[in-house]
Order: structure tokens, then C-alpha cells, then sequence
């Protein structure tokens, strides 16, 4: 997630191991997250991140309310049973959104 454009995304799993070589089975990851949406100024835009499967259940960040400005945040998210998160996007519209994800640490 290195500003990849997104277009509306159900949930979707990200094996953390695979993805940003953390360890398996770790509890919780220290996300950074930077988003951005060309159309977010007259759309509800936005990211979650969470342990499940389940639709719009998770840490939800917001796009800003002015077109393509970047909204970051320092998200602490619960890891399922693997050790992965899911993440899921809103967007204005097809491939609007750009997303940032780092992970800065885990709890094991």
C-alpha cells in the first residue's frame, strides 16, 4: 500500500506476514495510514481497518472534505487469530483514492 488508487473495496484480508513481513499470529499492529480521495469533498470517503471479515465493522478513518488533500492517522489495529488485518475502502469513485499504509510496530 504504497499509494495505490482504489476504487469502492469490500473487506479484504491483508496477510501481514506476506505483505510487510510481520510476524505470524502477532495480536495487533501499529498502522500508519495516509488517504486521500479526488472526490471527497462531496462524498462520504473512507478506510477500515479491522480483525474481521464483516462490513463495515472496524477503525474507520475519514477521507478530509477538501478534494485530494491527505488525511493522516497512527492506527492501533486488533490482528484475527493469524495474525492479519482487513481493510476496506469507500471511495468517490473509480480508482479515487489513494492509500498509504505502513506498520511501525506489533504486539505479540
Amino acid at each position: 500500500f504504497d499509494g495505490d488508487s482504489f476504487s469502492t473495496t469490500a473487506k479484504t484480508k491483508i496477510d501481514l506476514s506476506v505483505k510487510f513481513s510481520v510476524p505470524a499470529n502477532v495480536k495487533a499492529v501499529s498502522v500508519v495510514a495516509a488517504i486521500q480521495d479526488s472526490g471527497s469533498q462531496d462524498n462520504d470517503c473512507y478506510l477500515i481497518l479491522s480483525p474481521n471479515n464483516t462490513a463495515g465493522s472496524g477503525i474507520v478513518m475519514n477521507c478530509t472534505y477538501i478534494n485530494d488533500r491527505y488525511n493522516r492517522d497512527n492506527l492501533n489495529v486488533p490482528c484475527d487469530s493469524n495474525g492479519d488485518i482487513y481493510y476496506q475502502v469507500q471511495t468517490s469513485g473509480a480508482g479515487t483514492m489513494d492509500v498509504y499504509l505502513s506498520i511501525w510496530g506489533y504486539w505479540i
